[in-house]
């Protein structure tokens, strides 16, 4: 197949420009494709950051208002006098409504939805609920048995018999002057409280999210899907463990129930153990890329049919002016010289174009005095084929008297051939007769001896 100037122009030009810009798209893609992972990551890890500054503040807020429970002095005398054996029933009554009053004025200044004061042994002296008042002991309790160790300490979610809701309890150990424990302050706060103090608005795209776990068995405290509270635990998951054993860090996991690999940066909250998790889904990151790498195909697709277009529109003059060239070149070559050559630009085409009428002009000159030493030629060639024909009439003379010479000469060398035998014949005469004469001599000089 034999292609045209345009598309001999045109073609290489696509290809090199369809082969830079998708090798552009590739790198592009490559580099968007691990920056926007980059940048995924730098979000991950400051709203992981900012969200474990969120929970510590939570939780020191949550032990500071425990703490300043169990320092309250009424609570102190009622444990107090709950150590020396109780003391009269009136003043451990009075003790037990003012610490009431005071269990109930906290509720509506914390987020605390139960308050305890607890014995050593676990039984509860006063609370927020009342009914439980000497008839409820929680001394088997985790977080009681924490504070009994002298910590203050704020559990996993459980759910609450009395509420009915999932709650964090907290805790924290009543000591007298000479360090003893003498009872344990806990208080119960709704999840959903911690929830809405902690991850509450918090979106990563549009499938990140963030959740906290406790930090033992990785019970889930706060999450965007409330009902995995107090149910979903990190202990049952592979990754989950990894989280469990490394507390701070980075992962990547599938989800159980659709297999999406996901992202995940967590930090632990050393206020209250708990862990923070902060979440992206890949696919969300893939099509991400995935945008950028459409928009570069468009844009090279756009940018390839536009180059395209300006070259095409470029060189369509300039391919005009030269199949004109070709035209007029070709109508030259046939023997038409007076054509018209239409073509004036301020390129090499119009060089060309200027440089062909030029040839033409001169050709037409050259031609006009071809024409006229032709005439000449013409006039001396009539001359010479007069002259030829005159020679070739001598020439004929001459022959006719060169055969006229032949037989004359051939006739004369006849005669000359008679004369020579009549020559020869005669020459033997003579000798014959000079001989005759000889002998007639002799007989002469013999008469002569013999008339003598």
């Amino acid at each position: 197949m034999k292609l045209g100037i345009q598309a001999k122009l045109l073609l290489p030009i696509i290809v090199v420009v369809v082969a830079v810009m998708s090798v552009s798209a590739l790198y592009t893609n490559y580099l968007v494709s691990n920056e926007l992972e980059k940048s995924y990551s730098e979000e991950l890890d400051l709203l992981s950051a900012s969200m474990l500054k969120t929970v510590n503040g939570t939780a020191a807020q949550i032990k500071r208002d425990i703490v300043r429970l169990a320092a309250d002095p009424n609570a102190f005398a009622l444990l107090q006098l709950e150590k020396a054996g109780g003391g009269p029933s009136a003043e451990r009554a009075e003790l037990q409504a003012v610490v009431f009053d005071m269990v109930k004025t906290a509720l509506k200044h914390t987020n605390f939805e139960v308050v305890n004061v607890t014995r050593p042994d676990g039984l509860i002296v006063t609370g927020s609920a009342g009914t439980t008042t000497d008839k409820v002991n929680i001394g088997a309790r985790p977080y009681f048995q924490a504070a009994k160790r002298g910590e203050t300490y704020i559990g996993e979610p459980v759910h609450s018999m009395s509420t009915g809701h999932k709650i964090i309890s907290v805790a924290t150990p009543v000591r007298d002057s000479d360090g003893t424990i003498i009872g344990v302050v806990s208080a119960d706060m709704d999840c959903r409280k911690i929830q809405d103090s902690t991850i509450e608005g918090i979106k990563i795209g549009e499938t990140g999210y963030a959740f906290i776990t406790g930090g033992e068995t990785g019970l889930t405290i706060a999450h965007p899907d409330y009902e995995r509270v107090q149910k979903s635990k990190l202990s049952d998951y592979d990754w989950g463990k990894t989280i469990l054993s490394q507390k701070n860090g980075k992962t990547r996991y599938a989800i159980p129930e659709t297999g999406e690999i996901q992202y995940m940066v967590f930090r632990q909250d050393r206020e209250s153990g708990w862990i923070s998790c902060v979440s992206i889904g890949e696919r969300e990151i893939l099509g991400a890329v995935a945008h950028v790498r459409n928009i570069n195909m468009l844009v090279m697709v756009v940018g390839t049919v536009l180059l395209c277009l300006v070259v095409f529109l470029v060189l369509r003059p300039m391919l005009g002016a030269l199949k004109k060239t070709v035209f007029f070149s070709r109508a030259v070559a046939g023997g038409s010289l007076n054509e018209e050559l239409a073509v004036y630009r301020n390129d090499e085409i119009g060089v060309l174009a200027d440089g062909l009428r030029s040839m033409v002009a001169n050709l037409k000159e050259h031609i006009v005095a071809a024409e006229q030493e032709s005439a000449k030629a013409h006039e001396e060639s009539a001359k010479a084929q007069t002259a030829v024909r005159e020679a070739d009439a001598a020439s004929r003379e001459a022959n006719l008297k060169h055969e006229y010479m032949l037989n004359a000469a051939s006739k004369l060398e006849g005669v000359v051939d008679i004369i020579s035998a009549a020559s020869t014949e005669l020459s033997a005469q003579i000798a014959q007769s000079e001989r005759g004469a000889t002998e007639q001599a002799s007989r002469v000089a013999d008469s002569a001896t013999a008339m003598e």
